[in-house]
């Protein structure tokens, strides 16, 4: 085994306890909605890694912790959101600009 190969083995070995997951797995909370989304290969890939890694088991998890994360580093959107509170807990509002939303998109 190369010194390399030895440290990539350590790393592995003690991962989980070196480093906390910024996503973890998920409670039970409110209900979900259905989505179909399509994503990148290599995307696709590193997300289940990162769940088989973290303890998620649903990938739906992660996509919404990630959304969360987003949510709360993102200060513009933090300003837009409080000027438009009501339309955005509602869900009123224009979409129609948003690829995706129906079930029969490729």
């Amino acid at each position: 085994m190369t010194p390399g190969q030895n440290l990539g083995l350590i790393k592995k070995m003690f991962a989980k306890e070196l480093v906390l997951p910024l996503i973890e797995p998920e409670r039970k909370g409110e209900p979900k909605e259905p989505w179909r989304i399509r994503l990148r290969s290599s995307v696709a890939k590193e997300i289940l890694a990162y769940c088989d890694w973290s303890g998620i088991c649903y990938r739906d998890t992660f996509v919404e912790k990630a959304c969360l994360h987003i949510f709360s580093e993102d200060k513009e959107w933090q300003v837009h959101k409080a000027n438009h509170r009501e339309e955005i807990e509602s869900g009123v509002g224009d979409s129609s600009h948003i690829t995706g939303l129906e079930d029969n998109e490729n």
